[in-house]
């Protein structure tokens, strides 16, 4: 019985992801028998030894879906498409570059996003600006939501912001607009600033 316990140990320690496959499963009990032979359970069938491993790889299975299981309740994770970026419905209008830029920006923010949690779905303040716009609404001559290049997240509570780090930003190779000057909004870019975390 001690050899048993010592070799489940065993298994415990190199199998740390519960992936052991079936044949290592197998050629375990084998080793196990063996070691039996002079044991004082040496009458101990294969067949029991190895359902007994397979039960604690059933075990450690189980464990593993739940954790994802419970992983995807506790933090249920959004994307945005390229038609949240050009929300107010200019996307034919806009230059072939303005179009590719957006692409770039969508996949860097839709991975951040899934770096963080979010009650429900992010909804967009302000994406793609035409010249035209930009200076109606009083927007920088210099803004990146020109170049498709910014997106501007609702973020009224100051969740998302709260949540993003400058490492975060880094994996991301995104920019943020510091949230002392973004109240009611987190603003993202894939346009390099001097630091991650700038001053508008």
């Amino acid at each position: 019985m001690e050899t048993i316990k010592k070799f489940l140990k065993f298994i415990r320690v190199t199998d740390a992801q519960g992936d052991l496959s079936i044949t290592n499963l197998i050629v375990y009990a084998v080793l196990i028998k063996i070691l039996l032979k002079h044991d004082a359970i040496g009458t101990t069938d294969l067949g029991t030894i190895l359902a007994a491993i397979l039960g604690y790889q059933g075990k450690r299975v189980i464990e593993t879906k739940k954790a994802i299981e419970d992983e995807k309740i506790a933090a249920p994770k959004y994307s945005l498409a390229i038609s949240d970026l050009f929300h107010r419905g200019d996307m034919l209008e806009a230059p072939g570059e303005v179009i590719s830029n957006g692409k770039v920006l969508l996949k860097r923010v839709n991975k951040l996003l899934k770096m963080i949690s979010l009650d429900l779905p992010p909804t967009v303040n302000s994406g793609y600006r035409d010249a035209e716009y930009n200076v109606k609404i009083g927007g920088s001559s210099r803004s990146s939501h020109v170049l498709g290049m910014a997106i501007d997240l609702g973020d009224k509570n100051g969740k998302i912001k709260s949540q993003i780090t400058e490492k975060m930003l880094v994996e991301c190779d995104l920019y943020m607009e510091h949230p002392d000057h973004t109240k009611t909004w987190c603003h993202l870019q894939t346009r390099p600033t001097s630091r991650r975390i700038f001053l508008p």
